[in-house]
């Protein structure tokens, strides 16, 4: 029994000598105690299971980390390692969990990790991988998977096989080259997350609607063709992005999904109205620019938590609802459209960074003017009301009327005439003569 104490003694200060002695070499400036902390565990036979370590470690991995083959769980993100995570990685039969993310220095080859079967987690996000990622397709009990890198030029892999991972909730792919027809992903019905952006997927999107734990679904920069289904009861749904993939139709019923913060369906080819998301209070994010979408803007008005609404480059029309009560409003782009009426008053709008109506047919009250002229976000250039009805407004209080002053959308009215533009004491004075008056 003495003698079995002893080896084990033995054995545990091995283990912990081989980590303190890579970790001291990464520049760690702490010490592992023989019997583990919150950060490294160790079972009753003395052999390490786990390391969960986020530090900006410098240097290279060494051979001797492989010997540590009772690991179930590995995490070492946020790194400055360099070179290459061995093949010697396969000797962890035992590993669960992987997070190697955020090692923007380090290659990873992930076809390495094809042996190991018992992974049911694996992050390499913002980790320089190559390989084939059809590889980790027979990992059949993974319930979450994240690669994707700014850039991955030596990653491939064919999306057809990931209907084996038949557990898997969390699905993030990105910038990894991947092909294959995109209909094959939704037969995974446990799936809470998807990010599969900036890829060359293709095919139309299928019926969705039987994954109702969708969280966040990104299917943006592919090659995708057809329309966007029915997603009316993805009650779920918070994140929706599907911007720059050819898609075509129109746009469905979100009316319901009120728990929805984001929607981003940007330089498609959609046509149609835009549906109806007054009751969509979660909003925060509306990206609805550079398509050919056409009717009137829908009710706003109780959308408070709205910071970026972008209808621009479409075919509305009718006039701009009200936006006085969107107090975290940041950006407001409806330019380049065929809207009319008044320029609504922003007075209260004390977050507006970014403003932006040109290219339509709408009018300014000098009431409005006179408020609008008061704020900051003048100062910051971000304010174009350019190409507009703007008619009968004798002072713009230091407004740079060379901004809004040109009148020609409408076709029913002639530009201002400049007279003189006098600057003095930060002061911009002009004189123009309006030849519709």
């Amino acid at each position: 029994m003495f003698q079995n104490d002893i080896y084990i003694y033995i054995y545990m200060t091995t283990q912990i000598d081989t980590l303190n002695t890579i970790l001291t070499a990464w520049g760690y400036d702490k010490v592992i105690p023989q019997k583990g902390n919150d950060d490294v565990d160790i079972n009753n036979e003395g052999n390490i299971t786990y390391i969960g370590l986020s530090y900006n470690f410098k240097g290279t991995i060494p051979e001797s980390f492989y010997t540590l083959t009772s690991l179930q769980g590995l995490s070492i993100n946020g790194t400055s390692l360099k070179g290459e995570v061995s093949s010697k990685i396969q000797n962890f039969t035992e590993l669960t969990f992987l997070d190697m993310s955020n090692n923007n220095t380090l290659t990873f080859n992930i076809s390495y990790l094809k042996p190991l079967n018992k992974l049911t987690y694996i992050d390499v996000e913002n980790t320089i991988c190559e390989g084939d990622i059809s590889d980790l397709f027979n990992l059949t009990l993974l319930t979450h998977l994240s690669v994707g890198y700014k850039k991955n030029p030596n990653i491939k892999g064919d999306i057809k096989d990931v209907i084996l991972l038949k557990n898997l909730n969390f699905l993030y792919l990105i910038l990894c080259n991947l092909t294959g027809n995109i209909h094959d992903i939704l037969k995974l019905t446990n799936l809470t997350d998807v990010y599969l952006y900036n890829n060359n997927l293709s095919g139309s999107i299928p019926d969705i609607s039987n994954l109702t734990n969708l969280n966040s679904f990104d299917l943006s920069y592919n090659n995708l063709s057809g329309s966007i289904p029915d997603i009316s009861n993805l009650t779920k749904l918070s994140f929706f992005n599907l911007s720059d993939s050819n898609l075509s139709g129109s746009i469905p019923d979100i009316s319901k999904l009120t728990n929805l913060e984001y929607i981003k369906l940007s330089n498609n080819n959609l046509t149609g109205s835009i549906p109806d998301i007054s009751k969509l209070t979660n909003l925060t994010e509306v990206h609805l620019d550079q398509n050919n979408l056409s009717g009137s803007i829908p009710d706003i008005s109780k959308l408070k938590n709205l910071n970026i609404f972008y209808l621009y480059n479409n075919n509305l029309s009718g006039s701009i609802p009200n936006i006085s009560n969107l107090k975290n409003l940041i950006d407001f782009n409806l330019s380049n459209n065929n809207l009319s009426g008044s320029i609504p008053d922003i007075l209260n709008l004390a977050n507006l960074y970014y403003f932006n109506l040109s290219n339509n047919c709408l009018t300014l009250t000098q009431d409005v003017a006179d408020k609008i002229s008061k704020l900051d976000i003048y100062t910051t250039g971000n304010f174009n009301i350019n190409i507009n009805c703007i008619k009968n407004i004798k002072n713009f209080n230091g407004i740079d009327q060379l901004n809004c002053g040109v009148c020609i959308s409408c076709g029913d009215c002639k530009p201002f005439i400049i007279n003189t533009i006098l600057i003095s004491e930060d002061k911009l004075n002009i004189t123009y003569t309006d030849p519709n008056n």
